[in-house]
């Protein structure tokens, strides 16, 4: 999900930084090394680097210098220094220059956790306030649901806590109010007009607000357990709520459109798809198979997804077929069999439209260590 370079002269450090750290739990799929600073500007100017861990003394160019340089160049890499003691002032300075944070050496896996959490949380927040069609993701990828919790919610945290989407021309003073309470919700802005919060601990004074704005704004309120499974059906019943209101422009919406029974039937039909989707599927077998309307099933895919059933099982083969490629040796051919393409040819084009390369690029950029941008998983 997230890029994170780490630049040291040092390769036992490198090594070290590479191996004891647990970048996946935190969302760092794509970990690329550089024992060069002149190479690791290459890398932050050309690329999409999200974090990088950067060593403050190097031959040639500084880490002060190297980030400087980035920046100049119009990186948005997000910087953290790994200094030892004797350079403490030097890391202090960084700070001061806006850098996120720094690790003393030898760095220590469990004082990372800290840095991490922050980094994935600040990383996700900009992606969502940028893109809102990220905020689709969370509706339909788990693993991205998952890092995007993990990032938010405090690791003891049990209650029911509470999402909101909200629309009304007095954005920003409604925000202020949302945001100056304690504690403050993660806010994701979807236009000029509309957000989408969510806390990470039970506030206090959500009704009152709710109460206040609810003639002035469109809301959208609904409680999750803090789990991902729990957090993915409540968004889902938000955002069918929201796109079945019509023209509302003001009220709190309470209506859900599908119910109890129904979700449940369509979360089995959707584990149904991830387990058979090599197979030969199609709405209208499916709508039959699990006594679901076809156009309904229709709109709960739109609804619920975000997108139609033959572009989700599209992007779930696919999906596939990139860590078939990734993680093992099989032909190119066996992998479109593997993923349900009988055809090669069909397959080779329908990759190269989701991701402007043919499968064979892609396994070679991965072997590379590459990174190749998943337009899937970012």
């Amino acid at each position: 999900m997230f890029r994170v370079l780490l630049v040291d002269d040092e390769e036992l450090a490198l090594i070290s930084l590479r191996y004891s750290i647990p970048w996946k739990e935190y969302g760092f799929s794509d970990v690329q090394i550089s024992q060069d600073a002149e190479s690791a500007l290459q890398s932050l100017c050309k690329g999409r680097i999200d974090a990088a861990f950067v060593d403050i003394r190097m031959p040639g160019l500084s880490g002060l210098e190297l980030m400087q340089a980035a920046r100049e160049n119009g990186t948005e890499t997000l910087f953290v220094v790994v200094s030892g003691y004797a350079d403490f002032a030097y890391a202090q300075e960084a700070i001061r220059q806006g850098v996120l944070d720094y690790c003393l050496k030898p760095v220590d896996p469990e004082e990372t956790i800290p840095i991490l959490k922050q980094l994935s949380e600040q990383l996700l927040s900009r992606r969502l306030t940028k893109d809102p069609q990220e905020i689709l993701k969370l509706l339909s990828d788990e693993e991205f649901c998952h890092h995007f919790l993990k990032a938010i919610l405090p690791d003891s945290q049990e209650e029911p806590l509470p999402m909101l989407r909200i629309r009304t021309p007095q954005l920003q003073e409604a925000l202020s109010q949302l945001c100056s309470s304690s504690p403050a919700p993660d806010t994701f802005l979807l236009n000029q007009q509309e957000a989408f919060l969510v806390w990470g601990t039970p506030p206090q004074a959500l009704d009152d607000f709710l109460d206040k704005y609810e003639r002035q704004a469109l809301l959208a309120c609904r409680y999750f357990k803090p789990t991902a499974a729990s957090f993915q059906s409540e968004l889902k019943r938000m955002w069918t709520e929201w796109e079945s209101c019509g023209e509302s422009d003001t009220g709190i919406l309470q209506a859900i459109p599908f119910s109890d029974r129904m979700n449940e039937c369509f979360n089995r039909l959707l584990v149904y798809v991830e387990n058979n989707y090599p197979h030969d599927l199609n709405l209208q077998e499916l709508s039959r198979q699990f006594g679901i309307n076809y156009t309904y099933l229709s709109q709960m895919f739109h609804k619920t997804i975000g997108k139609p059933f033959s572009k989700y099982l599209t992007e779930l083969r696919l999906k596939h077929a990139c860590e078939l490629l990734s993680q093992s040796d099989m032909k190119v051919t066996q992998i479109a069999e593997t993923v349900g393409y009988n055809d090669y040819h069909y397959f080779n084009n329908v990759f190269k439209r989701q991701f402007h390369m043919t499968p064979l690029q892609y396994r070679g950029n991965q072997k590379g260590e590459k990174g190749v941008c998943d337009s899937l998983n970012s």
